[in-house]
């Protein structure tokens, strides 16, 4: 059996997987998953973000701008 290899900035073409891969890395808490999910969805909109390993608060506020990505918070019940 032949594996497919799975191309995740194909598929981050998709505004609905950008927003899934969004979510679920804001859900796991991780700011390195966070940030590896906004440099997939820079990469396949053609934007470079440059290197988000140790990005401070000013500029990931300024990457999601720039991707013009809506972040909303809601009171869990």
């Amino acid at each position: 059996m032949k594996v497919k290899t799975f191309d995740s900035v194909k598929a981050a073409k998709d505004p609905l997987v950008q927003e899934a891969l969004l979510n679920m890395a804001w859900e796991d808490g991780n700011i390195h998953a966070l940030t590896h999910a906004l440099s997939v969805i820079a990469e396949a909109r053609g934007i470079d973000v440059g290197e988000l390993a140790d990005i401070s608060l000013s500029d990931f506020l300024s990457i999601i701008k720039r991707l013009n990505i809506q972040v909303s918070f809601i009171r869990r019940p």
